[in-house]
């Protein structure tokens, strides 16, 4: 009986177990096009919002030098002018080495940098593109070798053209590979993991980490190239790399406005790094379980005469803890049990001496996209510093409570006037914007408010008060985030 019993239990422990190491392998795979999803797509918004600032400035450039005689004569009175002026535009970027103004000889007239000595860049492809084709608007070139370090770069222009469509130069700015490079070192993609930006036009690669400057300006022809050609600006392909032969979950996002897209690619030796590690300590524990079977048996009986002898007691002990449990475990701020009881005294009390009691519905913006990027540590690390934040923003006698995920409630007993809540939702933004270093990331957050006040709207029933202030935190965000509305029926308060 008992050897048919460890046969039995045997068989079906090692079913699991196979069972769930592949479950378990297929849900990291998935893991990992999640998480190379939301880089891609964090990469993809920063780079697109800079080349739209960098174009915008570039056409400012321009038009400010065809508004400008740059006749050679003039060159020494107008370098100071010029160098300060494209300095302004240098500060701004430090995604950008330096601008540039070239004439229709490809000289050039001024940088950003006033100590560059002047050099020639007529032989350029980009030069000769945006000299000859009066259609092209922002251009993006190859990668070339900078004539000012000897460093791989790619350079983004505009032509100089006059009213009368005369070819007077260019206007230009040269990209920090390096500082990209930082940016994409910083972010969490396994040791074999991959990030690069090709053009979405040739397939050529623009930047890659780890670098490979021998590869750059060279296309390849994949499933994922062909994809993209065939108007996919989004998709997650898994492949052997032609580069290096390596297994990758590859995730692509093209930018909007301009043809590049971001790549990033998570290797399964890295993804899987962890399946593995629990798939041995899992096999040592069936080897473990197999042997202790017997002694377990008994173990679980003796348990069992325990666990009835004390299922009163234990049930008491329970209710202990459920009766204490009034406190969220990460913040230690009131949980919503301690917030109801003590927002319904609140009430009661305001209702019985005629004052006034304000209830803000805070919620975090951007904190899902902070969560998915550097992981539950950083975003857990990240709603303790809020609630210490916010506990520094009102009176020892008002209550913060978090409602979970990225939600809080805060309740202002005792208020004058409803000035006196809108004093205290100006701290919060003020207070609650500023910067926070988590682990070692430098994170940036906003927060929307929706303020309700009572008597003022109405009620004096706590979830219907909760209600219209989830309302107006939510026309907050409506509005544009990084606010607070008041509860106004079907219209919100300016903030």
């Amino acid at each position: 009986m008992y050897i048919g019993a460890f046969i039995f239990v045997a068989l079906g422990v090692l079913s699991m177990l196979s069972y769930q190491e592949e479950h378990s392998r297929e849900l990291a795979l998935e893991k990992a096009a999640a998480d190379s999803s939301n880089l891609a797509w964090v990469l993809e918004a920063s780079l697109n919002a800079t080349l739209r600032r960098l174009d915008t400035d570039l056409v400012e450039i321009a038009r400010t030098a065809v508004s400008n005689d740059l006749r050679q004569t003039d060159l020494p009175a107008q370098h100071t002018r010029w160098t300060d002026y494209l300095e302004r535009f240098k500060a701004k970027f430090p995604e950008v080495t330096d601008f540039f103004v070239f004439d229709a000889d490809g000289q050039m007239l001024f940088a950003s940098n006033g100590t560059i000595k002047p050099f020639n860049i007529a032989d350029r492809r980009h030069f000769q593109k945006l000299r000859d084709d009066a259609t092209v608007g922002l251009l993006l070139s190859d990668v070339v070798i900078s004539r000012i370090d000897d460093r791989p770069t790619a350079i983004f222009g505009r032509a100089l053209r006059a009213p009368d469509g005369r070819f007077l130069g260019i206007a230009s700015a040269l990209l920090d590979f390096q500082h990209w490079q930082t940016i994409f070192s910083a972010l969490d993609i396994g040791a074999h993991g991959v990030i690069a930006l090709r053009r979405s036009d040739t397939h050529q690669l623009i930047l890659r980490r780890p670098e490979r400057p021998d590869e750059y300006n060279k296309s390849v022809d994949i499933a994922l190239t062909r994809r993209v050609s065939a108007g996919e600006r989004v998709g997650v392909e898994r492949f052997a790399s032609p580069l290096d032969g390596i297994t990758r979950v590859v995730s692509y996002r093209v930018l909007e406005d301009y043809p590049i897209y971001v790549n990033v690619a998570i290797a399964d030796h890295d993804a899987l790094a962890a399946w593995r590690r629990q798939g041995i300590v899992a096999t040592l524990s069936v080897a473990g379980i197999l042997f202790g079977f017997g002694l377990l048996l008994m173990r679980l009986w003796r348990a069992e005469l325990r666990r009835i002898a004390s299922l009163d007691e234990l049930a008491r002990s329970e209710q202990q803890v459920r009766e204490l449990a009034y406190y969220d475990p990460l913040t230690n701020l009131a949980n919503r049990r301690l917030l109801l009881e003590r927002l319904t005294l609140g009430l009661s009390q305001a209702k019985r001496f005629r004052r006034s009691l304000a209830l803000m519905f805070l919620d975090l913006d951007g904190f899902k996209v902070i969560n998915d990027t550097f992981g539950h540590e950083v975003g857990d690390g990240l709603l303790k510093e809020v609630a210490v934040r916010l506990t520094g923003c009102v009176r020892t006698g008002d209550t913060i409570s978090r409602q979970g995920g990225d939600e809080f409630i805060v309740v202002l007993t005792e208020i004058a006037q409803p000035s006196d809540a809108s004093g205290v939702a100006d701290k919060v933004l003020e207070v609650l914007g500023t910067p926070y270093r988590i682990a070692g990331q430098e994170l940036l957050v906003t927060t929307s408010i929706g303020i309700a006040v009572y008597p003022i709207d109405g009620v004096d029933d706590v979830r219907e008060l909760m209600k219209k202030a989830d309302q107006a935190m939510y026309a907050a965000k409506a509005a544009g985030r990084n606010g607070y509305k008041f509860f106004e029926g079907d219209d919100t308060a300016e903030s």
